[in-house]
């Protein structure tokens, strides 16, 4: 667990699923619930409008969230939308059995992926209704292989499973998973809702004030490589930085590099000599884009690029890097030239010197921003079958 999540997320992730234990001690809860399950706080952005749908129309519900990662139970563990939120438990046959003891679950719903075997076997024992959302498949996919066997048990434990595209369709069709069917995913519903309510920050105006600025979410040490270089030679540019770690010791590497024209949001006191500003709280970046003439996601350059959707609805072109073959959005802007793939510096000096033109960002921006429109509608499908199947 360590090599996986570090060791303070790994020992929040220890201590968060004693709490949970403590928890599930207690006496059972009688109320009928809905249940969320979320791998982290990217998942649960993405199930979140079926989750409030839900609440809005079913009162009668409780609403548990359950967490695999601290990086979603840390920043979540307070949200009101929901009546319990907790770390998953271990997967063994007798936590599941703690589990499902503890809660009345009716109708269970996990969001993209993050299968556990006795979590679902357990449920569909009991008769919970299980939807699997937002699912992509890969033809590489454990599911698929001949060793695969657990795993698509866990399949067999939903009663429908919501798929992205037509690939992913195709793959459950041919393997014998006929419950399955079509819808958006859901997170272009969230972003357009952010963009929609997002907001404002008093702090980032007078920032940016009437310079151009780049936005750039989630980035790493190579992506910062880039990006504070180039802002500290273009004095007419403001760079607003949202770092993907925001521990003391990454947060200081990115101020030495700034070489003393940086300032951390929670300081707030700007003046000219200030290129940069470090965001050093979570929770905000998705309403920051908003403030970008060009967004720029991090992750490219290390395993995967992080969210581009919430860059893309605010109307302006998405810079990222190359490592991007599990981000599908990064493929299809990228095609539809709202997207822009870069794999050096110098790429990215070429790319800004275009992006100077306000016409130029405007009409790359907008292609972005009516990719994300276009594809709305996911989380009303998954709606749509529960009213009609499920829930009456």
């Amino acid at each position: 667990m360590l090599s996986i999540l570090g060791h303070s997320k790994a020992r929040k992730w220890l201590k968060g699923r004693e709490e949970t234990m403590q928890f599930l001690s207690s006496g059972p809860i009688k109320d009928e619930m809905i249940w969320f399950h979320c791998a982290s706080l990217g998942e649960f952005e993405q199930g979140r409008p079926v989750l409030e749908k839900l609440k809005e129309e079913y009162p009668q519900y409780k609403i548990l969230l359950t967490f695999f990662s601290p990086s979603g139970y840390e920043v979540r563990k307070d949200y009101s939308g929901a009546d319990h939120v907790l770390y998953l438990p271990n997967d063994t046959a007798a936590y599941a059995k703690i589990f499902h003891d503890h809660f009345n679950i009716k109708l269970g719903i996990f969001v993209k992926y993050d299968l556990w075997y006795h979590i679902l076997k357990e449920a569909k024992t009991r008769g919970v209704e299980l939807l699997l959302i937002s699912a992509l498949f890969r033809k590489d996919h454990i599911y698929f292989s001949w060793f695969g066997g657990l795993h698509r048990e866990m399949l067999r434990c939903f009663k429908e499973i919501f798929v992205q595209n037509r690939k992913s369709l195709d793959l459950l069709h041919i393997h014998e998973f006929k419950n399955s069917r079509i819808a958006f995913d859901t997170r272009f519903d969230r972003v357009l809702q952010i963009a929609y309510n997002r907001k404002a920050d008093e702090k980032t105006e007078v920032f940016k004030s009437n310079y151009k600025c780049i936005v750039a979410g989630s980035t790493w040490p190579e992506d910062e490589n880039i990006l504070i270089p180039w802002i500290l030679d273009h004095p007419e540019w403001r760079l607003v930085l949202a770092p993907h770690e925001m521990d003391e010791s990454h947060l200081k590497s990115i101020e030495k590099k700034c070489k003393g024209a940086s300032i951390r949001h929670s300081e707030g006191v700007f003046d000219l000599k200030h290129r940069v500003m470090i965001i050093d709280n979570f929770g905000m970046l998705s309403s920051l884009y908003y403030y970008s003439d060009v967004a720029y996601v991090g992750g490219g350059f290390g395993v995967s690029v992080h969210n581009i959707l919430e860059a893309a609805v605010f109307e302006s072109p998405v810079i990222f890097g190359p490592h991007h073959e599990k981000s599908i959005e990064a493929s299809e802007l990228i095609k539809l030239r709202g997207g822009f793939e870069i794999r050096e510096a110098k790429e990215f000096r070429a790319l800004m010197e275009r992006f100077e033109e306000e016409a130029e960002r405007k009409k790359y921006g907008v292609i972005a921003e009516d990719y994300v429109i276009e594809r709305k509608g996911g989380s009303e499908v998954i709606l749509r079958y529960i009213r009609e199947e499920l829930i009456r």
